[in-house]
């Protein structure tokens, strides 16, 4: 959430600067398609709310807008350049057909926020009094506004109702928290009306489909970011000529941030010790650099452990599987690796391997993955789950006892096939 500020700030310099063409204009673009790279989600949802703003504030400030118009138009075109020739390549990719999701990431109505988490705190904060609520998780409950902010954005927007900027502000914010909720109106039966303009942009913009509603919150806060700065700014400049009031205003001001003050940071799984065969060269020794290895316990959104030994070898090699988005070769979107047989024999978090048999159907589904994924090389890694059984499973699998074992660690070199082309799996080998 750093650069939607700074996006900010470099719109206002371009509307308003003296030389919004460069370099202004240029770096607004590099800005966009960064965000872009990083959370497409949150430029959509800031572009959301730009566009309804600056319609709203050029048709309050025409005049402006017409004697700007002849440097905005080519800074403009300049900025949206840059964006495009940046975002061409990944843009392609995208949509293309190898990658394109052609149904939503996540179920929106499940990523809704409730009415009282709005004033209920998370545990997270410092005056939550170790409150518990029920809903998101916490990486998604950033919807606490909490009454002293709600009460201090109120009194600001009363006393500064003629300011045009808070009032829009204050009308983000409102229409944030809305899209946050995404209520509902039932006309008749089972059929309700969405009041939220979010679900209605989504029905009409498909680019927009996933848009989780709760993150909204972050639109909040920048508006409310903006209303207590006008407030802040007001109190200041009180302080001449009516210090109670002033100082009155900065404390109220201080309050409501105090009240968001974020608490202890949460108790964290200590990171497992890396085994040294990824970090005393002996690795670099048996496998090439650039390598393809299918790595087990496979690395999966629930278990990271082979991202951290990739990580501590310099990206050494490359590997199947990891916290991902991928179209699984249907359209059809995952977290999860592509290779759904080694999935449920090598993930991290199987548990289920050595309750019950494993047939051999699934080993020979797994066997064509493997073949088809373009790895050179099987890599088991210690785990304190499962890294007996599915080192018998490797073995069991791929026909033999592996080629190099120490310290925990077992490789084999395999064959490179890359024949043929599953539905499930996709395209993987490389070209």
């Amino acid at each position: 959430m750093a650069l939607p500020p700074l996006i900010l700030l470099l719109v206002e310099d371009l509307l308003v600067g003296a030389r919004p063409l460069w370099p202004t204009a240029p770096l607004l673009g590099v800005t966009v398609a960064v965000q872009y790279f990083i959370g497409s989600e949150v430029l959509l949802m800031l572009a959301l709310t730009l566009m309804p703003v600056a319609a709203l504030l050029a048709a309050r400030r025409a005049q402006f807008v017409r004697a700007r118009a002849a440097q905005l138009l080519p800074a403009g075109l300049m900025s949206l350049g840059v964006a495009a020739v940046l975002l061409a390549y990944g843009l392609h990719d995208q949509f293309s057909s190898d990658y394109r999701m052609d149904t939503p990431i996540f179920q929106a109505s499940a990523y809704v926020s409730a009415l009282g988490n709005l004033v209920r705190p998370i545990p997270r904060l410092f005056f939550s009094g170790g409150a518990r609520r029920g809903g998101l998780s916490p990486a998604e409950n950033g919807s606490y506004i909490g009454w002293p902010l709600i009460l201090t954005l109120l009194i600001i927007m009363v006393m500064l109702r003629k300011n045009l900027m808070v009032v829009v502000a204050g009308l983000v914010a409102v229409v944030a928290v809305i899209c946050e909720l995404d209520p509902r109106v039932a006309v008749s039966g089972s059929d309700r009306i969405a009041l939220s303009p979010l679900t209605w942009v989504q029905h009409f913009v498909p680019l927009t489909a996933n848009i989780l509603p709760a993150r909204f919150a972050s639109v909040f806060f920048l508006a409310a970011a903006l209303i207590l700065a006008y407030g802040l700014a007001t109190a200041i400049s009180l302080l001449t000529t009516n210090r109670w009031q002033g100082w009155a205003g900065i404390t109220m001001i201080a309050v409501a941030l105090a009240s968001l003050l974020p608490g202890p940071p949460a108790r964290l799984r200590p990171v497992p010790a890396v085994p040294a065969f990824f970090t005393d060269g002996t690795m670099q020794r048996v496998i090439p650099a650039g390598s393809t290895v299918m790595v087990a316990p496979m690395a999966t959104i629930a278990n990271s452990d082979a991202e951290y030994w990739q990580s501590s070898t310099g990206m050494w090699f490359r590997q199947l599987g990891g916290y991902m988005l991928n179209n699984r070769g249907d359209g059809q979107p995952s977290l999860a690796p592509r290779q759904d047989a080694l999935v449920n024999l090598f993930a991290g978090d199987a548990t289920h391997i050595g309750t019950e048999p494993v047939s051999g159907s699934l080993l020979i589904r797994a066997r064509r993955e493997l073949d088809d994924s373009g790895a050179t090389f099987f890599l088991m890694g210690p785990s304190s789950k499962t890294a007996v059984v599915q080192r018998q499973i490797a073995v069991q699998l791929l026909g033999r006892s592996p080629d190099f074992a120490d310290a925990g660690v077992s490789v084999w070199r395999l064959p490179r096939h890359c024949t043929s082309v599953t539905a499930g799996v996709g395209r993987l080998c490389p070209p």
